[in-house]
């Protein structure tokens, strides 16, 4: 071939195969289409195997692994070894040196939060409300509201899981009471809005006081509707961090448990989320009410998922919710925009109506005045039928009289 056509010429130059290990099930519907876009794209495709989570190398895919790294280091070679995941080192980090979390507000999210962080760290939470029983069986350590000096001495992270309404009024009577005990802390807010939280403590707060502002999209799982960490994001703001390396640690947790982490300001988090999450909760309500949506042996994809918004928004408490509504300044006009859109569909519905009444109106009136015209041109038709009989009986008699 020449030189010309050797540049036009359409050959692969240089072909790979690639590996990949994705934390997903091979059944799972989101992992399905993955696959079945990825073998659009890729001349070959080969599913190896799914298997669990943190499970280890056996057999002889260890052998050949343990040889391939003991060929390599006698090389020279840095060696290839069977590797863990962070999860895994970030549970062994844990282990070794666990912060103090402490929890004010044990609602159902605090609970949700002191239930997971048990597990890799010590946690005690502190609440209006009696509910030492949730707590044992969490594995938390719960203090009553007046142990508050108690429940702060060495603690590391303060996690502020209040409601949006009521978080001004703690954090004043957290300044006031205890102002010296708040010092070299993280103080870390999960409300669903981030710019009001962010205001109250940059003015409430001493400079020496780390704050992280934190909005983590997602909640308490329940049997109808599990809301899983796993890929759901974690927006966070590192308003004022003087102790990076802690900050760090406290934010890797959400990172071992797979939450997509998205670092962006507070400002930022309720220009993109504030919105949207009213409006969900806001629909969520409706369609909760009254039975609204009932149980179906047989569902469709939009039905099960207004079912999803319906279960997920049911277990947030009202002040949750009004705090969303209060601190957002576009609220009011999503819920007269969402009256005004209800109008608007039952005034379509209304004008669908009257010109279905109306056209059943003209055709029956149509079809009436088609009637009577046949009738009346049957009449006719029957008169004229008749006149010519008439004459031509009168003309034979008359020849006959003739």
């Amino acid at each position: 071939m020449g030189k010309k056509k050797r540049n036009q010429a359409d050959l692969p130059r240089f072909r790979y195969t690639f590996y990949l290990d994705f934390l997903a099930n091979e059944l799972d519907e989101n992992a399905q289409n993955a696959l079945h876009h990825l073998r659009e794209q890729a001349d070959f495709c080969r599913i190896l195997g799914s298997y669990p989570q943190k499970s280890k190398l056996v057999g002889f895919v260890k052998d050949e692994v343990d040889h391939a790294a003991s060929i390599t280091s006698s090389t020279g070679g840095t060696g290839s070894t069977i590797s863990s995941l962070p999860s895994d080192e970030y549970e062994n980090e844990s282990k070794t040196s666990p912060l103090n979390i402490g929890i004010i507000g044990f609602g159902a999210f605090g609970q949700h939060l002191a239930s997971k962080m048990a597990q890799h760290h010590r946690v005690r939470c502190i609440d209006n409300v009696d509910k030492a029983q949730q707590a044992e069986q969490i594995g938390a350590e719960f203090y009553p509201i007046f142990e508050m000096t108690k429940f702060l001495r060495s603690v590391d992270v303060l996690i502020l899981a209040v409601p949006l309404i009521d978080f001004e009024s703690t954090i004043t009577s957290l300044t006031s009471i205890t102002p010296e005990l708040l010092r070299n802390k993280l103080i870390v807010d999960v409300c669903p809005l981030s710019v009001h939280p962010k205001q109250v403590l940059q003015q409430n707060l001493p400079p020496d006081v780390d704050i992280l502002c934190t909005n983590p999209m997602f909640g308490p799982a329940s049997e109808s509707s599990p809301k899983s960490w796993n890929g759901s994001p974690l927006l966070y703001d590192k308003v004022r961090i003087r102790d990076e390396l802690r900050c760090d640690r406290f934010l890797r947790f959400f990172e071992s448990c797979r939450c997509q982490m998205v670092q962006m300001t507070a400002e930022q988090q309720d220009a993109h989320t504030a919105d949207a999450e009213f409006v969900t909760h806001l629909t969520g309500r409706l369609l909760s009410g009254k039975n609204m949506l009932p149980p179906t042996p047989v569902t469709s994809k939009e039905y099960a998922a207004l079912c999803d918004v319906a279960d997920m928004t049911s277990g947030d408490t009202f002040d949750l919710f009004y705090g969303m509504y209060k601190f957002n300044e576009h609220a009011q006009a999503h819920v007269v925009k969402m009256r005004e859109n209800l109008a608007r569909v039952e005034r379509q519905l209304a004008a669908k109506e009257a010109y279905l009444a109306a056209s059943v109106d003209m055709r029956n009136s149509d079809r009436q005045r088609l009637i009577a015209e046949c009738k009346q041109l049957m009449r006719e038709v029957a008169s004229k039928s008749m006149g010519t009989t008439t004459t031509t009986t009168t003309a034979s008699s008359g020849e006959s009289i003739e």
